[in-house]
């Protein structure tokens, strides 16, 4: 093995882990505060949260984290790699590439936090292979399926990313930090599924993206990618609640957000009012 693994990764260089090695996940639940960070088309959900234990599922093709409200296919799971990223601290990551999303779920600590020698050490127990970050970041691009839209929904979408504070998502949010509002969020995608509790604080746009969360969770939305919005009432626990999906311009759901009934109205008010 390189002498040097255990310098690794580094900014530079990453490391290869083969994501059917034995209890890679399992490894997981020995974190005190782990981000983990979901992402498809349109959104990026990140939350810190105490680490949880893999249950696998009855055929052993998907994996469960229930207190980390996290499922995801190990079937689909094409690599993991062990990264070290700045964003802007240095983070230590475990990144994996679905068959549909490249870097669609990643596990992250900061790297001088008390957990880092905890997430080297499984980076680099499992680890087979040196790769350098540029080779890793080509290789994604081109296995990343390209996604393809008619000239009039680009037109839409450029429009929505240069005026991300016109669209009624950014006034839905902006809202929710006003008064407070409970969220409850679940990003969706083929194959991974993240939900999350959010009672947000801040809320930013820039660059076409809105950016709205909380010291322990944030949900990073696209507006280029945000198609269509749809609101409606449904049953949980026994209580109504107000919820508003999120589709791509292929009709996919890609997220729902969740709250208190009364928040429908409010929704379709902001909705409606948009010109």
């Amino acid at each position: 093995m390189n002498p040097d693994l255990t310098l690794l990764p580094n900014p530079e260089h990453a490391l290869f882990i083969d994501p059917r090695t034995p209890n890679v996940f399992d490894r997981i639940s020995e974190f005190r505060d782990v981000s983990v960070r979901a992402q498809n088309l349109g959104f990026i959900l990140e939350k810190t949260a105490c680490g949880d234990s893999a249950i696998p599922s009855a055929d052993g093709d998907s994996l469960f984290f229930p207190e980390l409200g996290l499922s995801f296919s190990l079937e689909s799971c094409q690599a993991v790699h062990g990264t070290m990223r700045f964003e802007p601290e240095p983070m230590l990551r475990v990144e994996m590439d679905l068959a549909d999303r490249m870097n669609a779920l990643n596990f992250g600590v900061g790297c001088y936090s008390e957990e880092s020698g905890k997430m080297r050490s499984l980076i680099t127990d499992f680890a087979s292979e040196t790769i350098s970050v540029d080779t890793l970041e080509n290789w994604r691009t081109t296995a990343q399926q390209a996604v393809h839209m008619c000239p009039c929904c680009v037109q839409q979408s450029m429009w929505r990313a240069q005026y991300p504070k016109r669209h009624p998502i950014y006034q839905i949010f902006e809202v929710a930090v006003e008064s407070k509002l409970p969220l409850h969020l679940r990003l969706r995608d083929e194959n991974v599924d993240l939900t999350a509790e959010l009672t947000p604080s801040f809320v930013h746009a820039s660059k076409g993206w809105i950016r709205l969360g909380s010291p322990d969770v944030t949900l990073h939305t696209n507006l280029y990618y945000l198609h269509a919005m749809g609101i409606r009432n449904r049953h949980r626990d026994g209580e109504v609640i107000a919820c508003l999906d999120i589709y791509s311009s292929h009709g996919r759901r890609m997220l729902e957000i969740s709250a208190d009934e009364a928040a429908a109205s409010v929704w379709k008010d902001l909705c409606e009012g948009v010109s």
